[in-house]
């Protein structure tokens, strides 16, 4: 669209974002460290006379009629983005500067980062015109979100809309478009894999256990779905290390899935060398798990072949405890299938 000239409304993340919420920063960034501390705000400002917020009410910060559009927003950071661009006029030689790109929504850094960024912008992407919106417009009956998107899309649709920072095409795929992290990339050897699963790697908060439910995990399955549970003190966890299941017991079950043959992977991890061991079954045949923390980023992989008639219920069954160590910390569970 934007390479036929067209004019595109963009909602997704950059490879340089982070979710917003409307409550600053909880005393300082630079002692609370957390994931993408350097995206952390203290608050928005706001350019409340620009024409795509015509119809909003607001001063040029943004106050409690913000707090849907704010919370669950995401936040781009545009140092790199904003390097990359020209002005519009040609006549005007060298790169574009920071101010060249004024975000109409911009949120406002902490001050150990002092990180430039937008949730409201526009540009001039080849001979297309986009504008990059971090705003919440999900929610429809609030009538905040209404009044925005309507705001958004009639500025869109007139001549005003005329962006005076341009940048090419590629390049901004190149510097904006979202990457995806090592934690989210398949690796090549699993790439036929009927089943593979990387546990929370959605999970936004560093060094907090937090429930575990489906959305937290990337999981790309042929078929059939799964189930994670446990007993005790167990969900999900991230830190520098990674990101993990963890618990005294854990048990996953992998169902809808047809009679194969095959290799089921899991993955137990020990980073931090606390000495893990633990002991479980698959599909009623037993495992040991070895003390793992002195082995190559402190992973070992469990393989279990996976035969026909394990799955005649449509179901694979997997559970295992901790021995020794604080609890068991699974971040992979890959099936793959053998060539008929």
């Amino acid at each position: 669209m934007l390479a036929k000239g067209g004019r595109v409304l963009y909602t997704g993340p950059s490879a340089k974002s982070a979710k917003s919420h409307f409550k600053p920063v909880y005393w300082s960034a630079g002692h609370f460290k957390q994931a993408d501390a350097e995206l952390s705000s203290l608050g928005y400002m706001v350019q409340s006379v620009h024409p795509a917020l015509r119809g909003f009410p607001t001063e040029d910060w943004a106050d409690w009629q913000w707090y849907n559009l704010v919370e669950g927003g995401v936040k781009h950071g545009l140092a790199e983005l904003a390097g990359a661009c020209v002005p519009r006029d040609r006549g005007r030689a060298g790169r574009a500067s920071l101010p060249d790109i004024v975000p109409i929504v911009q949120p406002v850094p902490d001050l150990h980062y002092s990180t430039f960024m937008g949730m409201l912008f526009e540009l001039k992407v080849g001979d297309g015109r986009l504008m990059v919106c971090g705003i919440n417009l999900s929610d429809r009956t609030k009538p905040e979100v209404n009044a925005m998107r309507a705001g958004i899309l009639s500025y869109m649709e007139s001549p005003d809309f005329n962006p005076t920072v341009s940048i090419e095409a590629e390049k901004f795929k190149e510097v904006f478009a979202p990457r995806i992290s090592e934690a989210k990339r398949r690796p090549p050897e699993f790439a036929d894999a009927s089943v593979y699963i990387a546990a929370a790697v959605e999970l936004e908060r560093e060094r907090k256990n937090v429930p575990w439910k489906p959305t937290l995990d990337m999981a790309e399955m042929k078929q059939g779905s799964y189930k994670v549970s446990g007993k005790g003190d167990w969900g999900t966890w991230r830190d520098a290390t990674g990101f993990f299941w963890h618990g005294k017991k854990l048990s996953i079950t992998l169902t809808g899935t047809a009679p194969v043959n095959g290799m089921l992977r899991v993955r137990f991890r020990d980073p931090n060398g606390l000495g893990r061991t633990g002991r479980g079954t698959c599909e009623g045949r037993p495992f040991t798990v070895p003390k793992h923390q002195d082995m190559k980023d402190g992973a070992w992989w469990l393989e279990v072949p996976i035969l026909n008639e394990d799955a005649l219920d449509s179901k694979i069954e997997f559970s295992c405890e901790a021995l020794t160590g604080p609890n068991l910390m699974i971040d992979r569970v890959v099936l793959t299938v053998e060539a008929h």
